[in-house]
């Protein structure tokens, strides 16, 4: 305890211990002499703290939430063992920054503690940031929360109007309503190694893993979210902007409505999303099935706009409903992703990704839509479903389809404004080569069902032929070619 006051007074932070008033040795008075509180003194050392407390080991059970209105200041517990509990159903616990937002902090920081309630929480959160700020020109921010856990919340952490924050290596267990929520204009926002888990017994606890709302440039790396109502959940409201979000890493599994929702009202702009290396799997699959689950959706009740959101090296896997889903928005594009047996919740009611009529200019390149693959029963529908009134802008080139019950793309659009080729499963040009007979003949051209070739040649490789009545159907070339005369053939879709 000696080394530890030495340190406490070189490094200028305040050492609350876990017992209350610490005995001294003889004259030996140094614990006085570096401020050493009780543990029930927690908010009298954070005022007196030049820069920084620190928390031993046990058990500091607070009955109001703790209030930190000063810039380069740091809690730091002993470990996880270093617990604030909280005593109250609607208090906060530990509040950081001007609970009236007029001024700013910066460069504060909470790390290695843990952040309980001995109640039922109703309201507040475990930890609170409030307009956090990179107050000084082109200084960069050290704000954050660094190896934290929470648990037993009603929001577990909450980041309001900061801008410059680090999450880092934190894990919320339990919250009622968010385990993270992000929101009221923040920016520049880094989480990493975060894992939120909704709840411990067979029901769904926390509503939404991540809120995200009005958020500019964030980073988001290494993200678990499980059993949740919504895994990741963006909101667009109130003419907010939201976007430039870039996600890492994210598997959002077993959450009960969607691993990820993205929902907009009013005209509310979300643009630019951009997801790697994810993973939404068995979404509405877990406890008591949600019908219609989907590994990501987008909706809108709204005139607001949808545009830009890119997945690269995605998966989804086993959703009970649409692997993807949207219902209006724009300019959506998957790379390298794999669909793989989705509809776990009613065989052939849900595909791997999914268009409503709203949704235009959308590409699928090298991408996998697989079904009873990997040991499993096929019940995805289709690999790809767009809606009869769908936009007829778009690129489907280059992907895998297999096994999908009902077929690898049902297409409701309509017009020329669409490029659908060298799928492999899903045969959109063909060719070949055949002998005239003199007469009509049929000649199948093996393109995947449904579709009606709309560029059909026949054309002789022997001098001294005729060919005429060329036509095509959903099955096969109709044709007349001079009896005896080699010719070629091609059926595609255009």
């Amino acid at each position: 305890m000696e080394q530890l006051g030495r340190v406490a007074r070189k490094e200028g932070f305040v050492v609350i211990p876990l017992s209350g008033e610490w005995r001294l040795k003889g004259n030996r008075s140094f614990y006085h002499e570096y401020n050493l509180y009780p543990k029930h003194n927690v908010q009298k050392a954070i005022d007196e703290a030049h820069s920084k407390i620190f928390l031993k080991d046990g058990t500091h059970t607070l009955n109001t939430a703790l209030s930190v209105q000063k810039s380069n200041f740091q809690i730091e517990g002993e470990s996880h063992a270093a617990v604030l509990s909280l005593n109250n159903a609607t208090m906060s616990g530990i509040v950081f920054g001007d609970p009236a937002y007029v001024t700013p902090y910066e460069n504060v920081q909470i790390r290695n503690l843990k952040v309980d309630s001995a109640v039922t929480k109703s309201a507040g959160s475990g930890i609170e940031f409030r307009a956090i700020q990179e107050v000084g020109a082109l200084r960069p921010s050290l704000s954050g929360v660094f190896n934290v856990l929470i648990e037993n919340q009603y929001d577990g952490l909450v980041l309001s109007a900061c801008t410059g924050f680090y999450v880092k290596n934190v894990n919320v267990f339990y919250s009622v309503n968010t385990g993270t929520k992000i929101y009221n204009t923040c920016n520049a926002i880094h989480l990493t190694n975060i894992e939120i888990d909704g709840c411990k017994t067979e029901a769904y606890g926390t509503s939404k893993g991540i809120y995200l709302a009005k958020t500019i440039e964030l980073w988001m790396t290494n993200v678990h979210i499980t059993r949740s109502t919504v895994g990741l959940y963006i909101y667009g409201a109130s003419t907010m902007l939201l976007g430039s979000i870039f996600i890492n890493g994210l598997m959002a599994s077993d959450n009960k409505d969607f691993g990820v929702q993205i929902w907009l009202t009013d005209t509310s702009t979300v643009s630019g999303i951009y997801f790697t290396n994810s993973m939404f799997a068995t979404n509405g699959m877990l406890y008591t099935p949600y019908s219609g689950a989907r590994g990501v959706c987008i909706s809108s009740s709204s005139t607001g706009a949808v545009e830009g959101f890119y997945f690269s090296q995605c998966d989804f896997f086993q959703n009970g409903g649409h692997g993807f889903y949207a219902s209006g928005g724009t300019d959506f594009r998957f790379t390298g992703c794999t669909f793989v047996n989705n509809g776990k919740q009613s065989n052939n009611a849900y595909s791997g990704a999914y268009f409503e009529a709203g949704v235009s200019n959308f590409q699928f390149v090298g991408n996998k839509f697989f079904s009873g693959v990997r040991g499993d029963v096929s019940m995805q529908a289709y690999g790809v479903y767009i809606v009869t009134g769908a936009s007829n802008y778009y690129i489907i080139t280059d992907n895998e389809f297999k096994g999908n019950n009902l077929g690898a793309i049902y297409n409701g659009a309509s017009g020329a404004e669409r490029i659908v080729r060298n799928n492999r499963g899903y045969v959109t040009e063909n060719s070949g080569t055949s002998t005239g007979t003199g007469a009509e003949q049929t000649i199948p051209h093996g393109l995947a069902t449904g579709l009606t070739p709309n560029l059909v040649t026949v054309i002789p490789t022997v001098t001294g032929a005729t060919v005429s009545g060329v036509w095509a159907d959903a099955t096969n070339i109709y044709c007349t070619v001079t009896s005896g005369k080699a010719f070629k053939w091609s059926a595609s879709v255009v």
